[in-house]
């Protein structure tokens, strides 16, 4: 890997994770903390493709996957030479090792 940073990509599914993030936090909070929140989770988007190896990787999970907590989420991602791609942001509290296993099959 050089030293630039990685190009982002977000899978359908993680986009649509993040639409879901807003929702929930508007209708619980309010829009300005959805808005702040989502820049933190841009910021760790930022963040990881500067350091793609940072976060665990996990072998049990085909292809393997590299899960990065922000905050109450977790980010599931997969990164090349070229791109860091976001497969999930999942709530750390859910059965994420079952979404994913489904990824798989």
């Amino acid at each position: 890997m050089t030293d630039e940073p990685l190009a982002l990509h977000l899978t359908p599914k993680a986009r649509a994770d993040l639409e879901e993030i807003w929702a929930y936090t508007v209708e619980t909070w309010s829009e300005t903390q959805a808005e702040r929140y989502l820049d933190t989770i841009s910021e760790s988007f930022d963040m990881l493709c500067a350091m793609p190896t940072m976060a665990r990787e996990y072998h049990e999970f085909t292809p393997p996957v590299r899960i990065h907590p922000i905050g109450p989420h977790l980010v599931v991602y997969v990164a090349d030479d070229a791109k860091l791609s976001v497969i999930r942001v999942l709530g750390a509290k859910q059965n994420w090792r079952a979404v994913l296993e489904q990824v798989e099959g």
